[in-house]
């Protein structure tokens, strides 16, 4: 039965969409695997082509949604994410950097 394709499809479709929310909300993808992203894009890529070649119409339907929305993350990802924000090599440049100059002003006086 059709129903429960249609069904299953649309139940499947919503466990996506709080987190494109709190993305959006909190314009933050610090916690996000963009490895975990890729293999869902993937994922549904296939599961779309299957859908179609069989002429499933729910599963075309739904993967197609779904994939839209794992698209959305993974722009959402390339937009707010900046890989600068916390880099650990920079952070330990910057302390050498202050340190010296601390260490120059001291032999001076």
């Amino acid at each position: 039965m059709l129903l429960f394709g249609w069904l299953g499809g649309i139940l499947n479709s919503f466990h996506v969409l709080p987190q494109m929310l709190k993305i959006h909300k909190t314009k933050s993808v610090d916690d996000l695997s963009i490895n975990s992203i890729y293999i869902k894009i993937l994922a549904s890529i296939l599961y779309t082509i299957h859908g179609f070649v069989i002429w499933d119409l729910p599963l075309f339907v739904m993967t197609l949604l779904i994939l839209a929305q794992y698209l959305t993350i993974y722009l959402q990802y390339k937009w707010y994410h900046n890989p600068e924000k916390c880099n650990a090599d920079t952070a330990a440049l910057d302390t050498t950097t202050t340190s010296q100059t601390s260490t120059e002003t001291d032999d001076r006086a």
